[in-house]
């Protein structure tokens, strides 16, 4: 129970400001003494540390009667009583909570009135009395109160305004620690261990003197009294040891403080708590479908972790559940129901499919009532991803290498999900950066898969490991700001322009090749193009709702994409080779109009579909980096940079056109199909690295081959065997379809006198025979 804190009178000089957070650091010390020397049943010692408590609230006393004269004299009043009580413990626990809780209440004021008076010196000296929110592993206490004083004492803020900052911030701190309280009391309960309840009990009656004016206007005055007399059901209760009237008041005091809010949340403020229940949820039935099989733990740290999440989204839920009771009480308490069977079945470890279906289910009420998407970015995400990092240390630690290799696709699909979207259309280097440390490395560092792979010293893991933290460091800072208007015009003016140039190689080099016959299928691969081009503003315009669904399933969804990809241009390159080559010759000769029509309108089909696909997978990733650039910039410095880009390419795409028409026929098939195969390689290099992202492909890194990120971006090489193999295995595609079209071009052409007499023999018989030899 943190009853003062040094910081804020850390960062403030002291100027004429009494000096009070000493005083009162003493009060929070000598009466935890006083409990420890009552539980070892030394009454003097306990005394005397109750005395030392009264004297050191002597030096505070006249600045707490000068602002909440009500609090000086109930905290005066339990600290008489603690000097002369000597072997009552739960009593003296239960004055402690109360004289901590008074202190809190009356610094609250004092902090309010200070700021509102513009004195922004006495302010500091109150809050350093103040009580924070309960920080957690993957919640951080941020400090709203002190950065208004702050701003104040800049002249950058408003006395009125600064004090309405400080009274949120510390109404919602209060508010939530009450919540706390209950929780701590309901806790030792069930342990057994019902002297400590009182002090809980304490700490809850204090705390609700803050509020009732305010609950009595939003609740009634018949739900204050209510709530009044279950804290004092509570208080009795603790004092008797009866712990299950500690459990039943502690319950029904959590059901009626949860049904208040104090302080009315922006609409962004709701909106990132909402998201962060989300994605606590979400990460309750991934980890606990990883860390536990058929009713038992397969892996202690998931299932750790797992826990560790319910508990945060079971902190969120008490914040929110006021807010989706206003729109829904139903539901808000089927919310409660949920994370209650949550709690118990992760417990007792049932089935997975059942922890699923509830978070399921619990996430649905949120999105329902609150209008949450679950969004897995923001401060909240970096905050996780620092602490699965702490569980990844732990394992490497250990020597666990498989338990370590699954926490880091974990992390890295969780930054690839969230933060990496955003960061790639606001500074493209620093996102390559973070995925070279999570995979192969950077010159001068390994990547931490090789040192995983590899199960190198912890010092090497450390050193990547540190590299990494800091990296995504700069990355939550970068996130954090918002993006200049230059800044995101040149964005993405380059994202465009890049994806567009790669629709504008693999659509020249399809084109280029064909020829002759082969011509009549251009126009459905422009027709398949253009179809792709609105699909792409389609889904820009979708991107609002399409991008958190595709945040969610990024890796997995371009994954697919990329193979139906590399399948057509395995297809295209086979038909490139045996059909530019002969399939001329073969018309010219057979003449078969049926056959060829049919044959033509399936290839129609086909090569529409592949002008689509080489279009359409291009400005899909366009349409959501430009969504990851709209929320920091306004739309139309995005649309700026947008027509920019399109201008860039439409240059490139007229003089690549242009350009290749005047190119000679067999140098154009050079070119073509040198551009075919070093797309086809690309492509099958980055779809495998994609695949090996998402766990569909393992990772084997070849040790002792560093190569820069950048040829990995634009040429799809990786140091892993298995992308380098099946980048060998598509040049060898190629490469071996170039030589089986010459073998059978070359035996063909050994044939066509034959076939010529044959043919000429042929169209000397009667109309009606030839009509049965060759059938059209």
């Amino acid at each position: 129970m943190l009853a003062t804190v040094v910081g804020p009178a850390a960062v403030w000089p002291e100027r004429d400001a009494p000096d009070m957070w000493r005083p009162a650091q003493a009060v929070w010390s000598e009466l935890l003494a006083m409990l420890a020397d009552a539980e070892r049943g030394d009454a003097g010692a306990s005394s005397k540390h109750a005395g030392n408590a009264a004297a050191a609230y002597d030096h505070i006393g006249t600045f707490v009667a000068s602002t909440a004269p009500g609090a000086d004299g109930r905290i005066r009043a339990e600290l008489d009583l603690l000097t002369g009580l000597r072997a009552d413990l739960a009593r003296q626990a239960l004055a402690r909570g109360r004289v901590l809780g008074e202190l809190a209440a009356a610094a609250r004021l004092g902090a309010i009135a200070a700021t509102r008076a513009d004195d922004p010196d006495h302010a500091v000296a109150w809050l350093a009395l103040r009580e924070y929110r309960r920080a957690t592993r993957v919640t951080l206490v941020h400090s709203l109160a002190s950065r208004a004083v702050e701003d104040l004492a800049a002249g950058s803020l408003g006395a009125e305004a600064a004090a309405a900052i400080v009274r949120d911030d510390l109404d919602d701190t209060y508010h939530a620690r009450v919540g706390y309280a209950a929780g701590s009391a309901l806790k030792a309960a069930d342990r057994g261990l019902v002297i400590r309840a009182a002090e809980s009990a304490g700490l809850i009656g204090s705390y609700l003197s803050m509020f009732g004016d305010d609950f009595v206007a939003k609740q009634g005055q018949a739900a204050w009294t209510e709530l009044q007399d279950t804290s004092a059901a509570l208080a009795e209760a603790a004092l008797a040891a009866d712990a299950d009237g500690v459990r039943a008041a502690a319950t029904g005091l959590m059901r009626q403080w949860r049904g208040y809010q104090a302080v009315e949340l922006p609409a962004e403020e709701l909106a990132r708590r909402a998201d962060l229940m989300q994605l606590f949820l979400e990460l309750v039935a991934i980890e606990y479908r990883d860390g536990v099989r058929n009713g038992r733990i397969s892996i202690e740290a998931e299932y750790a972790e797992a826990v560790a999440f319910l508990e945060q989204a079971i902190h969120s839920a008490s914040e929110l559940s006021p807010r989706i009771a206003a729109v829904d009480e139903a539901e808000a308490a089927r919310l409660q129901v949920l994370l209650e069977d949550l709690r118990t079945q992760v417990a007792d470890l049932g089935p997975t499919r059942d922890v699923a279906e509830k978070t399921v289910e619990a996430r649905a009420i949120v999105t329902a009532t609150l209008g949450a998407m679950g969004g897995i970015d923001g401060d909240s995400v970096f905050t996780v991803i620092a602490q699965m990092f702490d569980s990844l240390d732990g394992l490497v630690r250990k020597g666990d290498w498989t338990g370590a290799e699954r926490m880091r696709i974990q992390v890295y699909g969780l930054f690839d999900a969230g933060p990496e979207l955003s960061l790639l259309g606001i500074n493209p280097s620093l996102a390559h950066r973070i995925d070279a440390l999570f995979w192969s490395g950077t010159p001068g560092t390994p990547g931490l898969a090789t040192v995983i792979a590899g199960r190198e010293a912890f010092h090497v893991y450390l050193a990547t490991a540190a590299r990494l933290r800091t990296s995504l460091g700069d990355a939550q800072a970068v996130l954090a700001d918002d993006a200049a208007p230059a800044a995101a015009v040149v964005n993405a003016a380059v994202i465009v322009f890049r994806e567009g140039l790669e629709a504008v190689v693999i659509l020249a080099a399809l084109v280029a090749g064909m020829v002759g016959a082969a011509a009549a299928f251009r126009r459905p691969l422009y027709l398949g193009a253009v179809v792709a081009l609105a699909a792409s503003a389609a889904t820009w315009f979708a991107a609002h709702r399409l991008v958190h669904l595709f945040r969610m399933y990024g890796e997995r969804l371009e994954a697919i994409v990329s193979l139906v990809a590399v399948g057509m241009l395995l297809i295209i390159t086979n038909w490139f080779f045996h059909k530019v080559y002969w399939s001329g010759w073969i018309a010219k000769f057979h003449g078969r109009k049926r056959v060829l029509l049919a044959g033509a309108a399936g290839q129609a089909v086909g090569f529409g579909l592949l002008g689509f696909a080489s279009v359409y997978r291009e400005g899909f990733e366009t349409a959501l980096f430009l969504q990851a650039l709209i929320f920091r910039a306004p739309v139309e410095t995005v649309l700026a940079g947008v027509a920019l880009g399109l201008a860039g390419v439409a240059v490139v795409g007229i003089l690549t056109f242009r350009l290749e028409k005047k190119l000679p026929y067999k140098k154009m098939l050079v070119v073509t199909g040198v551009l075919i195969g070093a797309v086809l390689v690309t492509l099958t290099g980055t779809t495998v690295h994609i695949m090996q992202a998402v766990g569909w492909v393992r990772l084997s890194p070849i040790f002792g081959l560093a190569l820069p990120y950048w040829i990995g971006n634009w040429f799809g090489v990786y140091p892993t065997w298995q992308t380098l193999g099946g980048q060998v295995a598509a040049a060898g595609f190629v490469i071996g379809s170039y030589f089986v079209a010459r073998a059978r071009l070359r035996g063909g052409a050994s044939r066509v006198p034959e076939r010529l007499a044959s043919w000429r023999r042929v169209a000397r018989l009667p109309a009606k025979t030839r009509s049965i030899l060759q059938p059209e």
